[in-house]
């Protein structure tokens, strides 16, 4: 494959991949009230630890959005992208074992079931390769 046309692709998945993380990060902030109670509902954890991991959650979302619409950090970028990946993968097995039927990969706003999530984070990790 030519020069060129790797850049296209590395490009394409590079904006595909912070586009997903920004909606993401946005309808988890949209909905945060639904969202962390649905997580404290899963984990059991009290409501203020359980609203203090998603607001960092949703930073670190946006930080990698813009990191990657803007190329910097792009080496700590990917290696960012694909420990958040293998961890969201290894949470979405946990509520796939639990037999919960919503994610919370887009909020509560927009329902996905676990092995949705796992299939998504999968094709990020193969696209985090090719950028």
């Amino acid at each position: 494959m030519p020069n060129n046309e790797k850049n296209k692709y590395s490009k394409v998945f590079q904006h595909l991949i912070a586009f997903t993380f920004l909606i993401s990060a946005i309808l988890k902030l949209i909905d945060f009230e639904a969202t962390s109670l649905m997580l404290q509902n899963i984990f059991y954890v009290d409501i203020v630890l359980t609203k203090t991991i998603l607001f960092l959650l949703i930073i670190i979302e946006l930080s990698i959005s813009a990191f990657l619409v803007f190329n910097i950090f792009r080496m700590s970028t990917k290696y960012a992208l694909f420990f958040l990946s293998v961890m969201f993968i290894g949470f979405n097995l946990v509520l796939a074992y639990k037999g919960i039927d919503n994610c919370g990969c887009f909020g509560a706003f927009i329902k996905q079931a676990p092995f949705v999530g796992i299939i998504k984070n999968i094709a990020i990790i193969g696209m985090i390769y090719k950028i």
